[in-house]
């Protein structure tokens, strides 16, 4: 038996952001490293979660401003996973086609943030969208040497990227911080992978939509200093995930993120025991 569509809206200032599930993942709290696995667990338990098998949600979003559409990411597709590949059922859902988008801003080119912007002939499913990347992300992913330097079992990694961009040539174009949509700043955050970015939606309540700063929330809400088997460079994602959380706490900023649980807007509250997520409430309008 199926749920009802996987979209919800919200608006930031100016503009209005609605989450697009596409699905899941299937996983376990073996991708996050350096925390042994008896304090995995109890922090699992004590969010009423089993260490594994874990489904991790997957997200991608959409920005609506002045009559213009971009997407943040795009989920990882029919062939990626058993339980992705709904975001563009749930673009239509919520009432778009893929030609409304003229612009995809992509956090980072992992296979589950990229591959859904393929069709099933591997053509470009946005025909009318410019892909923004940053420009370490596009280097490395595109780099022999850095491939021949990653674990064979990554490096599929590398060819996914390759694809997409290649499906998107002339469509390209590569920032590092700045603008890159009305209203929306690109804000690096390096570690998980070199160019990995997260979007700041500006209004009176900002949005950070921060990709992924986290993977498993409540392990990484606990222990920001673990990292995960995917990282490009571990230390510096732990150091990256550290600042953002100590900042986001801070100032009370809403974020949203590629692994949170659907719907995915939460504000993050400092404790004792490190942080914890807490889920905004539902919206049933859109003011």
């Amino acid at each position: 038996m199926q749920q009802g569509p996987g979209f919800y809206r919200r608006r930031v200032g100016d503009a209005v952001v609605t989450v697009l599930s596409d699905g899941w993942l299937d996983g376990s709290t073996d991708i996050v490293v350096g925390i042994d696995d008896a304090e995995k667990h109890a922090v699992m338990a004590r969010h009423f979660r089993k260490p594994g098998p874990l489904r991790l949600a997957l997200n991608s979003f959409l920005i609506a401003h002045n009559g213009r559409l971009a997407m943040v990411d795009a989920g990882g597709g029919p062939n990626f996973n058993p339980g992705t590949g709904k975001a563009a059922a749930n673009l239509r859902a919520a009432g778009h086609t893929a030609d409304e988008i003229d612009t995809v801003l992509i956090t980072h080119l992992h296979p589950d943030h990229i591959l859904g912007l393929l069709d099933d002939t591997g053509a470009a499913r946005y025909p009318n969208a410019t892909l923004r990347v940053h420009a370490a992300e596009h280097a490395h992913w595109h780099s022999d040497a850095a491939k021949a330097a990653t674990p064979e079992p990554f490096q599929v990694f590398f060819d996914a990227a390759r694809n997409v961009c290649a499906a998107y040539a002339g469509r390209v174009a590569l920032h590092e911080d700045g603008e890159v949509f009305p209203g929306v700043t690109a804000l690096p955050l390096p570690g998980h992978t070199p160019g990995h970015t997260g979007y700041h939606v500006r209004g009176e309540e900002d949005l950070l939509i921060w990709g992924d700063i986290f993977h498993i929330p409540e392990l990484q809400a606990r222990h920001p200093q673990t990292q995960i088997v995917f990282d490009v460079n571990p230390e510096l994602a732990a150091k990256t995930r550290t600042a953002t959380l100590a900042r986001v706490a801070e100032q009370r900023q809403l974020v949203a993120g590629m692994h949170l649980c659907f719907p995915a807007f939460s504000h993050l509250r400092a404790d004792s025991a490190g942080y914890s997520l807490v889920p905004e409430l539902w919206l049933a309008e859109v003011f």
